[in-house]
């Protein structure tokens, strides 16, 4: 396709939203005030059209429909907008990433995020064999950047694996009303030496993990003394 343009379109796709940008191909000024028409591309696609008018920054938001899974990847989960008032002409696809995408500028990218947010931690970093471990964690479910607790009836899933990743029973967790669980963890008298891994999930799968050591350590015995001069 050839397309001969006198505007500059960039667009963003977000889980729900897409954004257009407008600015003049000659001066890179934003363009207020023009109408941008947008429409769902790929067989199978989500079924959208709509059009939006420029704000001041050149900006045009469209609310799209929302797709779960790794929807980033999705070939028929792509927009086309346009623009051709009898002024100004432009088109741009979401797909038209070829030189941008984030790895091929060398930056780290996650192309979807799970809702479900965590934290787990104990009260020590290293155990005894026959000790027990003291593991506590938090949960809430994320909105862009907006926490909230999770369901009251909502659990998940608490995996432990020995450091020879051999897997302890695994235990179903619920949460208290500020969206914490804490649990014990009794460790036999023969538990493997080594780094131990802990897991939480639920049903939509992994949310977060951590770490802990089990050594047949010894509390090292010294004293210091210190005096002050003077």
């Amino acid at each position: 396709m050839i397309s001969v343009v006198n505007t500059t379109m960039v667009t963003k796709l977000a889980d729900g939203e897409l954004l257009v940008w407008a600015v003049d191909y000659e001066t890179g000024e934003a363009l207020a005030g023009v109408k941008v028409r947008a429409v769902s591309a790929g067989e199978g696609a989500h079924e959208f059209a709509g059009s939006e008018t420029t704000d001041a920054d050149g900006l045009a938001r469209f609310t799209v429909p929302s797709r779960s899974g790794n929807w980033y990847w999705n070939p028929y989960g792509h927009y086309l907008a346009r623009i051709d008032d009898g002024e100004r002409n432009g088109v741009v696809a979401t797909w038209w990433e070829e030189g941008s995408s984030p790895w091929a500028l060398d930056v780290p990218t996650r192309p979807s995020f799970p809702s479900t947010k965590g934290h787990l931690y104990t009260d020590r970093p290293i155990y005894r064999p026959g000790e027990t471990v003291f593991l506590k964690g938090v949960v809430r479910e994320e909105d862009d950047a907006s926490y909230s607790l999770p369901g009251a009836d909502q659990t998940y899933t608490l995996t432990i694996r020995d450091a020879s990743y051999e897997q302890l029973p695994e235990m179903t967790v619920g949460l208290s009303e500020l969206g914490t669980f804490a649990i014990e963890v009794n460790l036999g008298d023969d538990a493997p030496t080594g780094s131990y891994w802990v897991s939480l999930r639920d049903d939509d799968g992994f949310i977060v993990s951590t770490r802990f050591r089990v050594s047949a350590f010894r509390v090292p015995e010294f004293a210091v003394e210190v005096e002050a001069e003077g």
